[in-house]
């Protein structure tokens, strides 16, 4: 299996959503089990959905998704889990990782099952200005 996140909008704005894009493959070679996604949120940030061709998503602060089997060397559909910035950030980084397993059969490099990405937050104000309003 392979992960990758990526966030956007980059650069962000307090209290607007971010979807965290998540993609890969399966690069063993045979057939998967059952996959699961586990993506922990941090505390500025509260869960809107989870969607994704085959994906079903539940949690909170901890986002788990789950799907079916996937043949070697597909790809799976990309998986979209949208958060929303709280409030109270008005700028600064907001980073958000996550990984990927399934126990059916050997996963040939462990190491790119997980990743994390980052994107910036930028005050309300300072997006405004650049929408020229």
């Amino acid at each position: 299996m392979s992960f990758a996140i990526s966030g956007a909008p980059d650069p962000a704005v307090g209290a607007g959503n971010v979807t965290w894009s998540i993609t890969g493959s399966n690069l063993g070679s045979d057939t998967s089990g059952p996959i699961t996604v586990t993506v922990p949120l941090p505390g500025t940030v509260t869960y809107v959905s989870g969607t994704g061709s085959g994906w079903t998503c539940s949690g909170t602060t901890t986002i788990t998704c789950t799907r079916a089997a996937l043949a070697s060397g597909a790809p799976y559909p990309t998986l979209s889990i949208v958060t929303k910035i709280s409030a109270q950030v008005s700028s600064g980084t907001l980073t958000v990782g996550g990984s990927i397993g399934q126990t059916t059969v050997g996963d040939p490099v462990a190491a790119n099952d997980s990743a994390t990405t980052s994107v910036t937050v930028n005050p309300v104000i300072a997006a405004l200005a650049r929408c020229g309003a």
